[in-house]
């Protein structure tokens, strides 16, 4: 009797696929955010910052799960939605051009004030919001959506994905309660890429 194929987690090719993988994500964040050896950087005619954050809300919403009620139906697009002053000009709906996510096409929303704001699925929230946080987060409670900012500390006052900006790099932060508060999952490929924020390091981040 020939022998039984080996199972499909020891086969080589299958490891080799997982590798390969592994590098494409790898390379698809530190080509747009670490600028790792061989990458220019921000400082040096590489991508700009506001090209960085683009390609991270890009990313984020491939790592990241969604409550099924935060979409109508299955052809519904991922909504970003950007409050406050504007950082990103044309550069997001150029980073976006053409993409998707689990079949989903991506649309952009600007909104100029908090009571403006309508459903979306990631929200950007600038830092012209500082003062507004908490009522902003309030509002939009219990519609199940991925919070992101660029703002030193929003992380630790409940949004749920922090940008930093840390020796020309952008890192990030994540809030888990936020996100749960949010019943927003993330993937656990995306937790090893980021400082996760608990209640416990709260007080010594401030």
């Amino acid at each position: 009797m020939a022998p039984e194929p080996a199972p499909l987690l020891r086969s080589s090719w299958f490891i080799k696929l997982l590798a390969i993988i592994l590098v494409v994500f790898l390379g698809i964040f530190d080509s747009t955010t670490d600028c790792l050896a061989g990458q220019p950087d921000m400082e040096a005619g590489g991508p700009s910052e506001n090209e960085v954050k683009a390609a991270y809300l890009y990313n984020f919403a491939k790592f990241v799960y969604w409550p099924e009620t935060a979409f109508k139906d299955e052809h519904s697009p991922i909504v970003i939605g950007i409050l406050g002053n504007d950082p990103f000009g044309a550069v997001l709906e150029e980073t976006l051009a053409g993409k998707k996510v689990g079949g989903r096409k991506f649309e952009v929303k600007r909104f100029k004030w908090v009571q403006d704001l309508e459903r979306c699925n990631i929200l950007y929230i600038s830092s012209s919001e500082k003062q507004d946080l908490e009522k902003i987060l309030e509002k939009i409670k219990g519609w199940g959506v991925l919070t992101v900012s660029d703002t030193e500390g929003f992380a630790e006052r409940g949004v749920i994905l922090n940008l930093v900006k840390k020796l020309d790099k952008i890192r990030f932060k994540v809030n888990m309660d936020a996100a749960k508060d949010s019943r927003i999952k993330i993937s656990s490929t995306l937790l090893q890429l980021t400082r996760i924020v608990t209640a416990q390091s709260m007080d010594g981040d401030k």
